[in-house]
């Protein structure tokens, strides 16, 4: 166990999402699939040409929007960072803010040729007020 508990996590997750702090942060993926239930269907706002829009609810009722980026072969990092540092600049009343975003990368166990074997799943989110 990494030392901290799970209400201490969400406690600064929490606080963090709710804009008591200035710079947007580097989020735990395993969080944000806490808050969206695992980027379910029914917290699913919408979807574009980059990815989708999920809904999430932190534990004192507040939400936050967690984009989930998908991604084409060749331009997933560059376009990442691109909107991460756009979105970071940004300080207007009439857009949303970045609170914060995910860069983390998955090894998952899948099925290929009828053997398992384990394949890495990059995972780039961000979230917006």
């Amino acid at each position: 166990m990494d030392g901290e508990s799970s209400s201490s996590r969400h406690n600064k997750l929490e606080s963090i999402l709710q804009g008591q702090s200035l710079e947007p942060h580097n989020l735990p993926l395993k969080e944000l699939k806490e808050i969206t239930n695992d980027f379910a269907d029914e917290r699913l706002l919408g979807q574009g040409g980059f990815g989708k829009v999920y809904k999430g609810v932190l534990r004192n009722g507040d939400m936050i929007a967690v984009k989930k980026l998908t991604w084409l072969t060749g331009i997933q990092d560059k376009h990442y960072e691109n909107e991460v540092r756009h979105l970071m600049r940004l300080k207007h009343p009439n857009i949303v803010q970045l609170v914060g975003y995910c860069s983390e990368t998955e090894t998952k166990r899948v099925r290929y040729k009828g053997k398992y074997v384990y394949a890495e799943k990059p995972e780039r989110l961000l979230c917006l007020e």
